[in-house]
């Protein structure tokens, strides 16, 4: 066929490419050309060579990689044309291209100047200006699938996840407030967000791979990369026409098959450290806001954390002042029923947690942290949330989690329930004072 008739045009092309991208910006014909090119044209010349395109991509180097990005910080308007005008067709054949050749990705975002990232941004937003064909202000499901971020997101491998990971981790160590990804996320707006979040529901739900891209993504994330998230996160507006609301509203939508939050699940079982510095950074009323917007993928998600593995990182967040601060505003902005329908549904994972928390100290600094903000008072959190938990959900985790007779307990070597009754005997009898045991349990008095 025509592809494999170029097969050995392309290869050429390429070797010169990887060779002439070690010169000097004057003299890289790749450089100028990215420098000076029209990007219509560029974009155009794409579209209709997609094939050829891919091919090229499937075999650059490290260095040619490098090279791009060099050129295209030359000149961001050329990204900001260029991802407007690309289409559908040619980003899946972009992301199969990048499946067969992962290790571009992380030089070419290392590298990368904050102005291109939000080109990309303005770039991807107007492209979905052409997907709209009824006028009607909302969008298909076949108008969404001929996005350009729908086909990349839903094509992509898990190990372009993790070189993505990689190049960005890369890029926020050694810029650590003006980077790629600052400018990049603020400046998407909501119908990227909903084509971003089809696009990964359909990866989520391709069984050729392994795992999805998410999963992988998220579980090669540094803990400086989930700085830069949380800060993004507590970037007002907090709107539903935000990016990150319409990306979390329509995650796992519309098919039973799409599993978006058991991958974000297992990525975070397996790292975390990334749990562990986005606690200590978010803003927990931003965070809230946020995760109201879905009760079906919140539920989901809980059912598929690690509850053991993740106590100890949310543990030592929650003991920094960063971490008390989230809690604080996450309890006084969450929807407790949300919260209670994801626990009642799941009830393994409320028993790891607590059996954790007893072991570990978790259940002190919860305790702590549900003083501080309030939690208990009328038509507060907690308050709405005991209302509406289900007793046989919560009677299965006590189980679980009385079983336990810790070294590390309030009282060493004694499970939740004989440290409970030793409060509940002292205040009956007389013999401890209250204040004492409260000082003895190291929780405080409420403010």
């Amino acid at each position: 066929d025509n592809a494999a008739a170029l097969d050995p045009l392309i290869q050429a092309i390429a070797e010169g490419i990887n060779t002439d991208a070690a010169q000097a910006t004057a003299d890289s014909m790749i450089k100028s050309l990215l420098m000076a090119s029209d990007p219509e044209v560029v974009a155009a010349a794409v579209n209709e060579n997609g094939e050829f395109v891919a091919g090229l991509l499937s075999r650059l180097n490290e260095t040619a990689a490098q090279a791009v990005a060099e050129g295209l910080n030359a000149n961001p308007e050329t990204t900001r044309v260029v991802a407007r005008y690309l289409d559908a067709g040619t980003g899946r054949r972009i992301a199969e291209a990048l499946n067969l050749n992962p290790a571009i990705i992380k030089p070419l975002l290392e590298n990368l100047s904050p102005e291109v990232g939000k080109a990309i941004a303005e770039g991807l937003n107007q492209s979905t200006e052409n997907l709209d064909t009824d006028h009607s202000g909302t969008f298909e499901d076949s108008e969404i699938e001929a996005s350009l971020a729908y086909q990349l997101m839903s094509h992509l491998d898990p190990e372009v996840g993790r070189y993505i990971a990689l190049g960005l981790n890369a890029h926020v160590a050694a810029n650590p407030h003006d980077n790629l990804v600052t400018n990049l996320l603020p400046n998407l707006d909501g119908n990227v967000g909903m084509e971003i979040a089809a696009g990964l529901n359909e990866n989520s739900a391709n069984p050729d791979l392994p795992e999805s891209f998410l999963e992988a993504m998220l579980g090669a994330t540094s803990k400086d990369f989930a700085g830069v998230i949380a800060n993004v996160i507590n970037s007002a507006p907090y709107n539903m026409d935000s990016f990150l609301s319409q990306l979390i509203a329509n995650l796992d939508k519309g098919d039973p098959g799409f599993h978006t939050a058991q991958d974000v699940a297992q990525g975070l079982n397996g790292n975390p450290v990334f749990v562990e510095y986005l606690l200590r950074n978010l803003d927990g009323e931003a965070m809230a806001l946020q995760l109201n917007q879905n009760e079906a993928w919140i539920t989901a998600l809980m059912g598929a954390l690690d509850g053991e593995r993740l106590a100890g990182a949310i543990n030592n967040a929650l003991a920094t002042a960063g971490g008390k601060a989230f809690i604080n505003d996450l309890l006084g902005n969450l929807n407790a029923d949300i919260v209670s329908g994801a626990l009642n549904a799941n009830r393994r994972i409320t028993e790891e947690l607590l059996d954790a928390a007893a072991a570990n100290g978790l259940g002190t600094t919860i305790g702590q942290a549900v003083v501080q903000a309030g939690a208990g008072g009328a038509g507060k959190f907690l308050t709405q949330l005991l209302g509406t938990l289900d007793a046989n959900t919560m009677v299965a985790a006590l189980d679980q989690a009385l079983a336990t007779r810790d070294p590390n307990m309030v009282i060493p070597n004694h499970n939740l329930l004989e440290c409970l009754w030793f409060n509940l005997a002292g205040k009956a009898l007389g013999f401890i004072p209250v204040p004492m045991w409260i000082n003895f349990a190291d929780f405080e008095y409420a403010p």
